[in-house]
Order: structure tokens, then sequence, then C-alpha cells
């Protein structure tokens, strides 16, 4: 699908039209410098009002193809550094963006039944933008976002409101996910490899489900502790596998009761090691 999302009369661009709505975006993206205005807004989610972000093209604006944008799990949520560059050389192919902010998401909760909400709440703020076609519209979700996204364009009224939906840099399967987190092991064709996992991830799972397992259910220090890194991160915006945490990390075990202190190395081992290979197996 073209940068600046399906046409409002027949769902298709000229090719020439397709080749300068890419032209821009790319442009904008490589430059870092993208001709758009920025403004904020506020959306009815139903159970709360949530702050979404809009991005339009400098200039005239006329029946523009819009798309809705959801971040993912991560302190930055709509501000995050990349997601601003890609929403803003979105925006640079002459489209609307909207990007509604997940307060759960945001607080690092797993919150997936909030995703619905919001992108029909978003849907119904682009339609009311001026200058914006009356759709259909693209939905992209990032992360996290990105199956959720899925999920939510799967309902007809939805469904009904979109032309298309793009994923970026999520996953297939939750068992494979929960299983490459733990272990760095992936399947491709018939064989096994392995990879670094970004412990971040392992930290969210950790905070969000490690007292859903049954012999950890008492193990809430250690959630809340991974948690913790997990703001950490988000909020220096350094790699969670950089050895600045080392610190952090044995600051939050040391404040863990000591029988839980095997399950905090598993999840957030130092920088230098990954979680012992049985242990982690077994809970993948």
């Amino acid at each position: 699908m073209a940068p600046g999302g399906p046409d409002h009369a027949n769902h298709t661009f000229s090719p020439m039209t397709t080749v300068l709505r890419t032209t821009r975006a790319l442009t904008s993206w490589i430059t870092g410098k993208p001709a758009v205005e920025e403004y904020e807004t506020v959306l009815s989610r139903g159970d709360r009002e949530v702050p979404a972000s809009v991005i339009l093209p400098a200039g005239g604006r006329r029946n523009l193809p819009g798309w809705v944008v959801l971040h993912g799990v991560t302190r930055p949520g709509r501000f995050h550094p990349t997601l601003l560059r890609f929403v803003r050389a979105l925006a640079s192919s002459k489209a609307a963006v909207l990007v509604p902010q997940i307060p759960e998401w945001v607080d690092l909760s797993l919150e997936p039944e909030r995703t619905l909400p919001t992108v029909r709440a978003a849907l119904d703020g682009l339609r009311s933008l001026p200058g914006t076609s009356d759709g259909p519209y693209g939905l992209i979700g990032f992360s996290f976002g990105a199956p959720q996204a899925m999920i939510a364009a799967a309902h007809q009224d939805v469904s009904e409101q979109l032309a298309g939906v793009v994923g970026f840099g999520s996953y297939f399967d939750v068992a494979s996910m929960v299983r490459f987190q733990m272990t760095g092991r992936f399947d491709l064709g018939d064989a096994t490899h392995r990879l670094r996992p970004d412990p971040y991830g392992r930290w969210i799972m950790g905070w969000n489900h490690l007292t859903s397992i049954p012999e950890y259910q008492n193990a809430q220090d250690v959630a809340d502790a991974l948690r913790r890194l997990a703001v950490e991160a988000g909020e220096r915006r350094i790699l969670a596998w950089d050895p600045s945490y080392d610190t952090l990390k044995e600051h939050l075990k040391g404040q863990v009761s000591e029988d839980h202190r095997e399950i905090f190395d598993l999840f957030a081992p130092p920088s230098d090691r990954e979680p012992a290979e049985t242990e982690a197996e077994r809970i993948a």
C-alpha cells in the first residue's frame, strides 16, 4: 500500500501519485525534515478521555487520506522518537495521521481490551479533521500495537472503515515469542537458530504475567522490580542490554525477598550473562 493511504474515490492511486507520495515520505524519513504541522487533541474512549497527536501535511489540505497509528508498550508512547519520525514522514506524503495515546500501555500494562475503543475513537477523530476524506482509512500498529491493530480490524464496524492494516516489529505466535524472549531460540524452516533477545521484552512479560504462573504467584516483588527496570529503560531510551543497568539490577535484586532472587536473575541477569538455560527453557 502506498504511504499516503487508500484513494477516497476508488481505493487506488495512479502510478504517478503513488511515486510522488512515496518519494515525499522517504525524503522526510531520510532527511528528518518533515513538511508537517502538528497539534494535540483529545478523544473520548468511552471509559475516559485520552490525548492524541494530529500530524498534517503543511500547506493546503483537501480530501486527505488518513491513518491511525498505534504505539507500543513503552514509556514514551506516541512520543517515541522512531515513531515520531515515522508518522511525520507518513504525513509528509500528503496524508492526515492521528496517533492516540493508550495510557495503560504507557504504564507498561498489557491491556489489549483498550485497543478496540481506542481505534473506534481514533477513526471518529480522524473523520472529523478538516480536510480529511471520509475514508476508508489505514490502521498501523507498532510492536505490541501491531497484533492489536489486526485484531481490532477483524471487528466489522472497524473493518468497514478500513482499506488496510499494517504491523511493524511484532510477533506472529505468542508461544514462539515467549520462547524467544526467554531463550533466544527461534525456528526458521527446518532449523532452530539463536539470537540474543532484547531483555526489555522479558521485563515487560515478567511484570505483566510472572504472578500468573502458579509457582511464582507470590513473586509480586520480582514483578514490581522488573517494571521498575522497564520504566528506567523507557525513560533513559538506552537499549535494555546496556551495562549501565547493572547497578540498578543489583539494587533491585537486593530489595526482593531472598528466595525470589533466582527468579529475578532469570528475567534480569547482569548484562554479560544470559538467563539460566534450563530454567528459561522450562518457563518458555
